[in-house]
């Protein structure tokens, strides 16, 4: 890259080794116990972990430093979640029961009974809906259980709303679309269901796993669903129609976990084979591979601006680590490539050369093996796009 390049554009990253598979972790956290989920507050600032021996433990995410532990479980805790706001943690274990935590204080404010296995995975969704001139605010959680049912919960009344039935084996995973009207979830049945939040109602079962489905998520625009499972795959969804889109492959072992970053453009899983994979969500391209845990990765998550991936596994520890903005360029919807997710338009690429064109493995946009992009003879900002003529191709 010229001189010239950097010193014009040095607001915009660059793609740096694309092909790398080592990561420095900003965090490494060593804990006394398996790590069996995290998961971070929606202002990045925190992380919550649950652990095998019984414990929800907060983190800073910035320094690693352990700023609460919430002890009442008495087994191990398989699921944990922030609510939307930061105000309250949501945890779920063994011993069968959904606690709702103080995430100031630490103080346990529910406990929720209903189900009749354990193995509790779940998922936080906070609503402010308007009325006259009140706002109401409902707190809802989902949770999935070994006992093959899903169920919705008030957290602020502790009662149970809905039970959803269908699966046929144990639920291993739930999640709520962004706007809290449906419900995602995966089970040992190796189907991935879709459900109507507010009436129960089954809108969506994905099949084409063909082994145990272990991680649920929905894109932060609610159009797509990510799934892990113990066929070694993660695939991606079209969440209204229940399309397959994508099939992502790489993994030596069982994924264990995956989840969307918060534009929508990465996944990022973790897998018994001990590695987490980052992946264009668009093309299916695997684009880093983070190596350093030494046992199974339990659970991954982005942070809110995608800058840092955590990482939770079987060795004890917690890992945070760096991800170069450099390898997110990704096009939009409509083409367009954005020198920060939302931010200023940097190229248009047209639809029949797009996904060649941003394939990390090819000659990219801007690579180390081409030094620079000339402007002077371009359009700028949305005008670019006047410039396509498919003739020209």
């Amino acid at each position: 890259m010229s001189e010239a390049w950097k010193k014009q554009f040095s607001h915009i990253p660059t793609l740096g080794n694309v092909r790398g598979t080592t990561k420095t972790p900003l965090i490494v956290i060593q804990t006394d116990s398996e790590v069996k989920a995290i998961a971070y507050s929606s202002d990045g600032n925190y992380i919550v972990s649950g652990s095998d021996d019984n414990s929800v433990r907060v983190w800073d995410a910035l320094t690693g430093v352990e700023l609460k532990q919430l002890n009442g479980h008495t087994s191990q805790v398989t699921s944990v979640a922030f609510s939307s706001d930061g105000s309250h943690i949501v945890s779920g274990s063994w011993d069968k029961s959904v606690r709702v935590w103080d995430a100031l204080t630490g103080a346990e404010l529910k406990q929720l009974n209903g189900h009749t296995d354990g193995s509790l995975l779940l998922h936080f969704h906070l609503m402010a809906l308007t009325l006259s001139l009140d706002l109401m605010i409902t707190l809802h959680i989902v949770s999935g259980s070994d006992d093959k049912s899903v169920r919705v919960w008030d957290a602020l009344t502790s009662a149970e709303l809905k039970q959803l039935n269908g699966h046929t084996d144990c639920v291993i995973s739930v999640a709520f679309s962004p706007d809290g009207s449906r419900i995602v979830s995966g089970s040992n049945d190796n189907s991935v269901r879709v459900w109507d939040a507010w009436t129960g109602a089954e809108l969506k079962q994905l099949n084409g796993h063909t082994e145990w489905v272990t991680s649920v998520a929905f894109s932060s625009d609610g159009s797509h669903i990510v799934s892990g499972s113990w066929d070694k795959s993660v695939r991606v969804w079209d969440a209204l129609t229940g399309a397959e889109l994508k099939q992502l492959n790489g993994h030596t072992e069982w994924v264990t976990s995956v989840a969307f970053s918060s534009d929508g453009s990465h996944i990022v899983s973790g897998s018994h084979d001990t590695s987490v994979r980052v992946w264009n969500a668009l093309t299916g391209a695997e684009l880093k591979q983070l190596n350093g845990h030494t046992e199974s990765v339990t659970s991954v998550a982005f942070s809110p601006d995608g800058n840092h991936i955590v990482s939770g596994s079987w060795d004890n520890s917690v890992r945070v680590c760096n991800i170069d903005p450099g390898i997110f360029w990704p096009p939009t919807t409509n083409g367009w490539i954005m020198s920060h997710p939302g931010q200023n338009h940097l190229m248009w690429v047209p639809d029949g050369i797009r996904e060649k064109l941003t394939h990390l493995f090819n000659c990219l946009i801007i690579s180390q093996n081409t030094p620079y992009v000339i402007f002077q003879y371009s359009k700028l900002g949305t005008e670019w796009e006047e410039c396509y003529t498919p003739l020209l191709l």
